[in-house]
């Protein structure tokens, strides 16, 4: 019972934060911004959301960082940290 209640927080504080979202809220940074940001300290996930083709083709890999299609994003939303900046790059 403790887990069906703790799911059902966990999807309306993810939905309510999905949709508190707007694009006005996306900064674009450069990768100097993020390595300054890293060695400053700040919690930053590296999310790489490229298709599965563009993953599979290129051998350009960011050490430390999480996968996470574009198509499985919604349903996965659960892994990604709360608190943590979130740096996602695609092709």
């Amino acid at each position: 019972m403790k887990k069906i209640i703790l799911a059902l927080v966990l999807v309306f504080a993810i939905s309510t934060l999905a949709s508190a979202v707007t694009i006005q809220d996306v900064v674009r940074v450069t990768p100097e911004e993020v390595m300054a940001d890293m060695k400053a300290g700040h919690k930053i996930l590296i999310l790489d959301i490229r298709s599965k083709g563009a993953y599979e083709s290129m051998d350009i890999r960011i050490k430390g960082d999480k996968r996470i299609a574009p198509d499985d994003l919604e349903a996965r939303m659960f892994e990604l940290p709360m608190g943590t900046e979130i740096v996602t790059y695609c092709t």
